[in-house]
């Protein structure tokens, strides 16, 4: 205990040292409960809204890359959907096309089948004609060539 007494009079201290950790530790307990546990209450009220909030923004996160995901897919399904309208329309369009231009040609044919038999019809009524008249131009040349009237 000399030793004690011997270094503790070294530092300086003397018997007023059991009051003050007295008071210290009084001071600590009721610091404690004004200050130090509402302010401890505080960061871990403050903790739990930080952590409440990562975890709603994690769960808005996957949220929203499930809408994403079903956006894509209803623009993938229309994108489809839209090919698919185009083709059949591609399809139909040349379907009538065919059917279109078989008309025309059928037409055609007709047409020109009909000019052909009226040219052969007008043939036919042109060489009658000038074979009846072959002999009165045949006179009329044999006329001329001879100088006088068969």
């Amino acid at each position: 205990m000399e030793q004690f007494q011997a270094v503790a009079a070294q530092l300086g201290l003397d018997h007023t040292i059991v009051p003050i950790f007295g008071m210290l530790v009084v001071l600590y307990l009721v610091l404690s409960a004004v200050y130090l546990r509402p302010y401890q209450r505080l960061l871990e009220n403050r903790k739990k809204k930080t952590e409440g909030a990562r975890n709603e923004a994690k769960e808005l996160e996957r949220k929203a890359e499930e809408k994403m995901a079903q956006y894509k897919a209803s623009i993938k399904s229309a994108h489809d959907g839209a090919r698919k309208v185009l083709s059949d329309a591609s399809d139909e369009a040349k379907r009538e096309e065919s059917r279109v231009l078989a008309e025309a040609s059928v037409r055609a044919k007709n047409i020109l089948h009909d000019a052909t038999l009226e040219l052969e019809k007008q043939k036919k009524t042109v060489l009658s004609e000038i074979r009846g008249e072959i002999p009165a131009l045949a006179s009329q040349v044999a006329a001329k060539v001879l100088g006088r009237q068969l």
